[in-house]
């Protein structure tokens, strides 16, 4: 019997969402499919042949999958945190792509903090 949960997130761009998945030590097959409705979503299909989705909800990326067939190297908590991280990096590099500036440095905190330089030239 499944209980699959449906955990909210703040993932509003496909391509960033999946780069930054993408970017994570994953244990399973990546796809990104859209179905009949237009629903665009990511999955990520595990060693089990169980599913992690990201479910597009017209607002936000909704993470949804049965916990019980969990099988990654760190918890669903760490695992989002770590990816809701991973995401507001690529999102800070994109956007000061767009707006000109390049990504110059990255230090790791102990604290698990990340430490990000960007510049542009005038």
């Amino acid at each position: 019997m499944s209980h699959f949960s449906k955990i909210k997130t703040n993932f509003k761009s496909l391509e960033l969402l999946k780069s930054s998945i993408l970017e994570l030590p994953i244990q399973g097959l990546l796809n990104i499919s859209i179905d009949d409705t237009n629903i665009k979503k990511i999955e990520i299909t595990q060693e089990n042949d169980k599913t992690i989705v990201f479910q597009w909800t017209g607002q936000e990326y909704e993470l949804v999958t049965d916990l019980y067939f969990w099988q990654q190297s760190m918890s669903v908590e760490n695992f989002l945190n770590t990816l809701t991280q991973q995401y507001a990096h690529n999102v800070i590099v994109s956007e000061g792509l767009h707006q000109g500036f390049e990504s110059v440095d990255k230090v790791h905190s102990k604290d698990g903090s990340v430490h990000l330089v960007l510049q542009r030239w005038a």
